[in-house]
């Protein structure tokens, strides 16, 4: 009963309800042996790290998924262990550490050892994320399908959504931005119609992107804004963390750099907070070069290039660190130095790789309809 109403509160994005009700959980089992309550504290613990993991909270979840892990070993709880070995590698790669999915693919071979689909769409959609930002899209792509393909054997149209969102961001990412916005349209279909207030948000963000990325930047701050409500009033903070970055990036390309600064400066700081090299933090550091640029102060802007790029090569993202590179080639042609073609074409080698189509300049206000 404990169990089912946490899930229930964390369906409903309720993710502090969710916590005290496990909290509760774990405190009725306080002094009880026997395999039973060890089972039961195994899958709390799991699920205690997975509701940690959503709010953004991620030391926290990683320190409940350890506990879980090893209750579970315990106890003998497949199903438990593969839960916290995935939430577990889902905060390490959260915080930038992308060298190594181990956890992740033991999860797989344990849902593949209990015939629990969608935990195998589930693992399988992860492992296209680490793949993602480690700039291997071909690979990323291929266990986004077969995530797809996988849980589509179950009817389950919410996790199908994840993997249609997911693939829509790689789209997004290369330039093809009709191809991105008809799978967000898709995912926020599903998401809206089930009541799932957290991909609600997540599909409001990708065509808020969209959306800017055609220099539509009423529309786009539009749905930035109730992204960002709804990613609030649920707790969600590495939602609303990718909204405020999405956001300044808007207001930078559509030539309020003022505003943009503001955005972004508090969005760092936001950033340092939750720990680790937040996967945000490269376009933070951009944005910020670009409306400092766009305000005059070209050597600030410089620096805060260097920001990024240190970002970038933290977390091994391949694309954010071309798109750095980019900038600084903008920036020094802007200066009338040497090395800008230089690094417009090691850019351009990585987004050749990476089926990058084309990339809307950034130091540069955008026209825009409004």
């Amino acid at each position: 009963c404990i169990r089912d109403s946490s899930w229930t509160q964390g369906w409903m994005d309720r993710y502090a309800n969710a916590l005290r009700w496990i909290s509760r959980g774990l405190r009725s089992l306080e002094g009880l042996e026997g395999s039973d309550a060890a089972q039961q504290r195994a899958q709390l613990l799991a699920w205690y790290g997975r509701f940690c993991q959503e709010e953004g909270r991620h030391s926290r979840a990683m320190k409940y998924c350890r506990q879980a892990i090893e209750e579970a070993d315990a106890a003998g709880n497949r199903e438990a262990l593969a839960h916290a070995l995935r939430v577990l590698d889902w905060a390490l790669m959260d915080l930038g550490h992308l060298e190594d999915a181990s956890n992740l693919h033991r999860s797989l071979a344990l849902y593949e050892e209990l015939g629990d689909l969608p935990g195998q769409a589930s693992v399988l959609n992860m492992l296209g994320g680490f793949a993602y930002w480690r700039g291997e899209w071909d690979r990323a792509l291929e266990l986004y399908e077969r995530a797809r393909d996988t849980v589509a054997r179950t009817g389950n149209t919410v996790m199908r959504a994840f993997c249609l969102n997911n693939i829509g961001e790689i789209a997004l990412d290369q330039g093809k931005l009709q191809q991105a916005e008809d799978l967000f349209i898709e995912a926020s279909r599903v998401w809206q119609a089930v009541g799932y207030r957290s991909g609600v948000a997540f599909a409001k963000c990708n065509l808020a992107r969209t959306a800017s990325g055609r220099g539509r930047f009423a529309e786009a701050l539009r749905l930035f804004e109730e992204s960002l409500w709804e990613a609030q009033d649920i707790g969600a903070q590495v939602e609303a963390l990718e909204t405020r970055a999405r956001m300044s990036e808007c207001l930078v390309r559509s030539g309020e750099a003022e505003s943009a600064l503001k955005v972004v400066e508090e969005t760092i700081d936001r950033a340092r907070s939750l720990g680790g090299t937040a996967a945000q933090s490269p376009l933070l550091h951009r944005v910020r070069s670009a409306a400092l640029a766009q305000l005059g102060d070209l050597a600030a802007a410089g620096q805060a290039l260097e920001e990024s790029l240190s970002a970038g090569r933290a977390r091994n993202a391949d694309y954010e660190i071309a798109l750095t590179i980019r900038a600084q080639a903008e920036l020094e042609r802007r200066e009338g130095k040497e090395g800008g073609d230089d690094r417009w074409a090691a850019s351009q080698a990585i987004f050749d790789r990476l089926g990058v189509v084309s990339v809307p300049p950034l130091l540069t206000p955008s026209p825009g309809i409004f």
